[in-house]
């Protein structure tokens, strides 16, 4: 098995610098990557940036140039504001570009829908190179599964984890340990069954057929 490579990426969307701070310190990331806004963030957290991209329309020159002016072993690469990719999904594409083998993503939630709806379909890039990814705010986890895995009552974010289909259909839904349990259900977009499940046990199983499933973990 290769070595493993964390990749954080610190996005435009709304970043928590309290619970940025906190989660951050607890870990060790191999590669990070600001993204446009994402580097303000970065800068009041602290943190040493590898890779900065965006069109950077959002972001206080003040800050660009001081990043700029550093002799770091960082690359700036500039964007153009009109473009057929979001910043985000650049970003994600230089991290697999990279080898990375896992991506979190701080920012990627928000006042923008559009933005958070687009960053969720986007872990599935990560997951078609078979690498594991998320996002991550205050009250969520968001990640998506096209197999078989489990869940730690004590690791999980929150009280309530919520199972959506990110496809048209999810066949073969198996939950065990939780207090709403499924036996080989087809999950369908239009429906709301999925929301707000608990773990009841100190560790829950989920079997998926076909399809795959977006995985929200929360907490109010």
């Amino acid at each position: 098995m290769g070595s493993q490579k964390r990749c954080l990426i610190v996005t435009g969307g709304t970043v928590d610098l309290e619970f940025a701070a906190s989660y951050i310190g607890k870990r060790h990331y191999e590669f990070v990557i600001a993204v446009d806004k994402g580097l303000i963030a970065c800068h009041k957290l602290g943190c040493n940036v590898d890779y900065i991209l965006g069109d950077f329309d959002s972001v206080d020159p003040s800050i660009l140039e001081i990043y700029k002016d550093k002799k770091g072993s960082y690359e700036i690469k500039t964007l153009n504001p009109e473009k057929d990719m979001t910043d985000t999904e650049d970003a994600i594409m230089v991290a697999l570009e990279h080898g990375v083998t896992e991506i979190e993503l701080i920012g990627a939630t928000g006042t923008r829908i559009d933005h958070m709806l687009a960053n969720i379909n986007l872990l599935m890039k990560p997951l078609k190179n078979c690498v594991k990814a998320c996002i991550l705010d205050k009250n969520n986890r968001i990640y998506v599964k096209n197999d078989n895995f489990t869940i730690s009552k004590e690791e999980v974010l929150g009280t309530y984890i919520s199972f959506l289909p990110l496809t048209s259909e999810v066949t073969g839904v198996t939950l065990s340990g939780f207090k709403y349990p499924l036996h080989d259900y087809t999950l369908t977009i239009g429906n709301s069954l999925g929301v707000s499940n608990e773990i009841i046990q100190e560790e829950a199983t989920v079997t998926v057929g076909q399809g795959v499933l977006i995985v929200i973990e929360s907490r109010d």
